[in-house]
């Protein structure tokens, strides 16, 4: 195997600039300010936060409410609910971020109100033909997964491949009207404010569920999943002050890629219209809300490890290399290192994120089905389905207009160490997993076209490829499709493999995040 195979590509490729994030460069993505949030702009008071950047706590909380008492009872509780000052707005959260910074002060409890379609519909609101769902992108039949239909709708589990509503847990068969999710650092405040929040809505609704959400950190203190990798890069960028922070954190220590390069092989910037559309239901022109989906990923940690090391024998990988199983499924190695950048791990400090997968056309190093390249192909379409040049800005913009910006936690406990592989026999099948979730503007053009035309397509982005072997999802179990995986990093020569399975579906919801003061105006 080529160990002094830095990839010569990433040095001799002629970069582009680093974009100007105040004057919006090279694409035209014009990044909020937020450096004097005096000038910031207004509508950052009516938007919750959450959405424009992550609340940053480690515990949550989730409380699934079912509303059993007439509209004007359940707008008086959640009217009470608001005005006990936990739910912040995105400018509310930025001024607790800078004191934070300067002073050490932590922020106090965060919270979200998201009411789903059966939600709003108990409330009053039965007219939702105002909440405009139509596909911003081209869908290829994922236009049927609405917010307003819900997640049980049958045409929406079939789209989606989900398994049958019978088999999710009970908390979520039946409807849920609305979810508050709460965010500490500290558990103990944690549940104080969650006992007080059941108090407050007993009387006005059924608790379907609280969920709780802890996160998990590495040695480094890097937030990662249950499988043992490193979770949660790559997210959008709304605010021009983090784009800063994400050019001063280009490369890592790669000594191939020396000095300080300030250009992006993968451009973060978003702009607000990715996760943010007017609240349907408030009036003025600076309300804006964001729809938010909620899925209960339950993830076999033992399957997964047993089946990453069956891919090592394989491979014929041996000693240390044998990671190179896993990051040939997931992307990265444990600790963050692109597979695209290298056969082995070790690049750190910080994670590297800058890189895109141009030097390796033919999915050698990174193969094509890997998890984060599936659902982020950092110019994959491009490469794979302009026909003339004048074609690639519409599937660069297309590509880019499919993220969504996920806030997501795991959930259960896991006590063996998932990269110790004699530790695997201990390693739990069920009852921990991902609270995925995530903020967009269209969930047919985001999150369901991701997961019906990305991660469960075979032949996406080439014939052959397989399903996402995390999250993809099989409809028919008895004809396994297999991936595509190099057989030596870097070289021609291939090997199939079946990896899938390892991730269920335990239940879920669409929901909307709405202005603060459409919740004000309850």
């Amino acid at each position: 195997m080529p160990k002094n195979d830095r990839s010569t590509d990433y040095k001799d490729v002629a970069p582009p600039p680093a974009p100007d994030a105040s004057s919006g460069a090279a694409g035209g993505t014009s990044l909020i300010d937020i450096g004097d949030l005096a000038a910031a702009p207004a509508f950052l008071g009516n938007v919750q936060g959450n959405i424009l950047k992550g609340h940053g706590r480690d515990h949550i909380r989730l409380v699934f409410l079912r509303f059993t008492v007439p509209a004007d009872e359940a707008k008086a509780a959640l009217r009470e609910y608001i005005a006990c000052g936990h739910v912040q707005s995105a400018r509310t959260q930025r001024e607790h971020e800078v004191r934070f910074k300067r002073f050490g002060v932590p922020g106090p409890l965060f919270s979200n109100v998201l009411l789903s379609a059966t939600g709003y519909r108990k409330l009053g609101f039965t007219d939702l033909s105002s909440f405009d769902e139509k596909p911003q992108l081209p869908t290829f039949g994922s236009e049927v997964v609405t917010f307003t239909k819900g997640a049980k709708a049958p045409d929406v589990v079939a789209a989606l491949g989900d398994p049958p509503v019978a088999t999710w847990e009970q908390p979520f068969r039946d409807d849920i009207d609305a979810l508050i999710l709460l965010a500490d650092d500290d558990p103990s405040t944690l549940v104080t404010v969650l006992n007080e929040t059941i108090e407050l809505f007993k009387a006005a609704a059924e608790i379907v569920h609280v969920q709780s959400g802890d996160a998990l950190r590495n040695r480094a203190g890097d937030t990662i999943e249950h499988f043992g990798y490193i979770d949660g890069r790559s997210q959008p960028v709304f605010y021009q002050q983090d784009l800063q922070k994400e050019i001063a954190e280009l490369d890592g220590e790669d000594p191939a890629l020396p000095g300080a390069r300030h250009y992006l092989k993968f451009d973060p910037r978003a702009e607000k219209e990715l996760v943010l559309v007017p609240d349907p239901l408030a009036t003025g022109s600076d309300n804006f809300g964001s729809y938010f989906v909620f899925r209960k990923l339950e993830q076999n940690v033992r399957g997964f490890k047993q089946q990453e090391q069956s891919l090592a024998d394989r491979l014929g990988l041996s000693g240390d290399n044998r990671e190179l199983a896993g990051a040939y499924v997931v992307g990265r190695f444990e600790d963050g290192t692109p597979v695209v950048m290298r056969d082995r791990d070790g690049l750190r400090e910080p994670i590297p994120n800058n890189f895109d997968y141009a030097p390796d056309p033919e999915g050698q190093k990174c193969p094509f089905h890997s998890h984060i390249r599936k659902m982020n192909p950092r110019g994959d379409t491009v490469r794979a389905f302009a026909a003339a040049p004048a074609d690639e800005p519409q599937l660069l913009a297309e590509e880019r207009g499919r993220r969504i910006a996920r806030r997501g936690i795991t959930y259960g406990d896991r006590v063996a160490d998932p990269s110790d592989p004699s530790k695997i026999p201990e390693l739990p099948t069920r009852d921990v997993g991902l609270l995925f979730m995530c903020f967009q503007a269209n969930i047919p053009s985001q999150f369901a076209f991701l997961q019906q035309s990305w991660a469960n397509n075979e032949a996406f982005v080439k014939a052959g490829t397989g399903l996402d072997p995390v999250i993809g999802q099989q409809r028919d179990l008895d004809k396994p499709v297999s991936q595509k995986c190099p057989l030596s990093w870097g070289q021609p020569g291939s090997i199939r493999a079946d990896f899938s399975g390892f991730v269920t579906l335990k239940g879920g919801e669409f929901f909307f995040a709405p202005s603060i003061p459409f919740l004000d105006g309850l």
